[in-house]
């Protein structure tokens, strides 16, 4: 069965699934997202901005499913149209008021700042005033990913404005976690169905390319002095050229699955150790014409 699931604010994708989904030779199903202002509890001109935010926490990620698209799982689902679709809940910007100054802040949207968004909900959340905020209190995003031993006093909180567009602290109720634990939970069966990987954490290209430069620094000053003393020769070819033998090797082993984000670091690394080739050839005719004279 060919299966569709979109949203009013995505009309391309819903349309396009449309005509997907009749011309297909097997049976359709179409489920769509649309609100019903009385009964969810928003504005009569809120439908259009609901519809997309139950897309960007998850609540109602996009997919199609159509059978004839191969032979795998991954051929025949498509997840276009999701916001960041390699983690587990999009990053958005919020822009706010603090002591008459606006100010932006990056969040993670969740199924709990959907929900906190509509009044069928509310029960779910109550306010509390700033000078009851205390560390204690831990955003949902970050709640989530502790276990459930590091959640014992802990206190689940969402940021909402108020019509000031200030900002104010929702606590949470349990529901609401449990709700969004299974929203993520399809979120990461749908990514791993459909083929979509998890970023690759790049911080030892990070921590590769600075130990390089320590080390060429520092062997660079012990030859300097060497030199100085007259008690040893300065070969910075060889040296440098067994940097660049360690350091591509390593980068090589960590750049494995790593996307245009490693790549550029590595040629950054290269490219730094060929500057210091660069400069110690010049530095090596100047050195023998200075003899010669």
């Amino acid at each position: 069965t060919y299966f569709l699931q979109s949203t009013i604010a995505h009309s391309n994708h819903m349309i396009e699934g449309f005509v997907q989904g009749l011309m297909t030779r097997r049976p359709a199903v179409f489920n769509l997202y649309t609100s019903c202002q009385p009964e969810h509890g928003i504005g009569d001109d809120m439908s259009h901005h609901q519809a997309k935010l139950a897309v960007e926490s998850r609540a109602y990620p996009l997919f199609r499913y159509d059978p004839d698209g191969g032979l795998t799982v991954g051929e025949c689902l498509d997840l276009d149209g999701n916001p960041n679709p390699d983690r587990d809940w999009p990053v958005t910007k919020i822009q706010y008021v603090e002591k008459g100054r606006e100010k932006e802040m990056e969040l993670s949207t969740t199924f709990v700042d959907f929900a906190a968004t509509e009044a069928r909900f509310r029960k779910h959340f109550r306010k509390i005033p700033r000078d009851s905020w205390n560390e204690d209190m831990v955003q949902v995003s970050e709640y989530l990913e502790l276990d459930e031993g590091d959640r014992r006093g802990k206190v689940p909180f969402v940021w909402a404005l108020d019509a000031k567009r200030e900002l104010s602290r929702l606590l949470v109720a349990q529901p609401m976690i449990d709700s969004a634990e299974e929203r993520r939970a399809f979120w990461i069966m749908l990514r791993d169905l459909g083929g979509i990987e998890e970023p690759v954490a790049d911080v030892d290209e990070v921590q590769i390319e600075s130990r390089v430069r320590q080390e060429v620094a520092q062997k660079l000053t012990s030859r300097l002095v060497g030199l100085i003393s007259g008690s040893e020769a300065l070969d910075m070819g060889a040296m440098l050229e067994g940097r660049v033998v360690q350091a591509r090797a390593a980068t090589a082993s960590q750049g494995r699955g790593v996307g245009s984000t490693g790549a550029s670091r590595r040629r950054r690394l290269h490219g730094t150790v060929d500057r210091y080739r660069g400069v110690h050839r010049v530095r090596r005719v100047h050195h023998h014409q200075s003899a010669d004279i």
